[in-house]
């Protein structure tokens, strides 16, 4: 997979080639979405773009309310069909296992 075709977002950033604030959302997805190979920096399509969420599990919902609301947004203007592709990777807080006790009697 090539990375112009990953579109990573956080709660407060968007990475692609560069960082930008999560308020560039729409300007940015939008660019990967319609691109369609035109420019290099974007991704080839909507087939082949993949949405990388990186949220903490209670920022999770609104995370994913925003990206589809840009993809429905964009679909509305466009006469093509387009996929969206969203991956999503959360921090797992993984814990040591509790100690055994042994019982001495």
């Amino acid at each position: 997979m090539k990375f112009k075709n990953i579109l990573s977002i956080s709660k407060d950033s968007i990475k692609k080639e560069k960082d930008y604030p999560i308020l560039e959302l729409k300007t940015v997805m939008k660019k990967d979405l319609l691109n369609s190979g035109e420019n290099d920096r974007y991704s080839d399509s909507s087939e082949k773009l993949v949405i990388s969420l990186t949220s903490e599990i209670n920022e999770l919902e609104n995370l994913i309310l925003k990206v589809t609301k840009v993809f429905n947004e964009t679909q509305e203007v466009t006469s093509d069909s387009l996929n969206l592709n969203i991956y999503i990777n959360r921090r797992m807080e993984i814990y040591p296992p509790t100690p055994r006790t042994e019982y001495i009697e």
